[in-house]
Parts: C-alpha cells; structure tokens; sequence
C-alpha cells in the first residue's frame, strides 16, 4: 500500500475519521485535515479499514517501534491538541 492518496480518498478518510469521533468533531478538525499533519492518520485508518489479504504475513503481529497512531491515548491528546491549534480559541492569522 503506498503512502499516497488521491482527493477523492482523503475526503472518504476524513469522513470517515470525522464520524470515529476520535480526533473531535468540531470546526478544528475540519481546519486539521486540510493539512499536512492529518495524512499519516488518513493512512491508518486507511490501512485499519483495508480487509486483510490472507495471502500475505500478519504484519501486525510483528514488534514495531513505529509508534501507534490509533492508540487511544494517543488519539485524545491529539483531539486536544488539534482543537487548541485550530478551533475558535486559537489565534488566527489573517
């Protein structure tokens, strides 16, 4: 799977990260997506949604260092983090 995606699947992926609930759900996330930083997060769930092939190693059972971008502690420090830089509080540069 590469690391590339089309407009067309970035906007399914932020749909679809969107109704998770994981990374909120207000303006601030809709203002993150567009950026840069939310494209390793589109590939998880990307990758977390794509069925299994049967015919390759489980990678996933694998010891990784790469930490783990779904983890749920992770994802709530993030979902603030993400509402202080981009929701209404946020200073804006106009």
């Amino acid at each position: 799977m590469t690391n590339q995606m089309s407009d067309d699947e970035k906007s399914m992926r932020a749909i679809d990260m969107f109704e998770s609930a994981w990374f909120g759900q207000g303006d601030a996330f809709w203002a993150w997506v567009k950026t840069d930083a939310a494209l390793p997060y589109m590939l998880a769930f990307r990758e977390m949604r794509t069925p299994l092939d049967t015919t390759q190693p489980l990678d996933f059972l694998s010891e990784s260092d790469e930490p783990d971008l779904l983890d749920p502690d992770h994802l709530e420090a993030l979902s603030a983090s993400i509402e202080e830089q981009y929701g209404e509080k946020a200073p804006q540069n106009d």
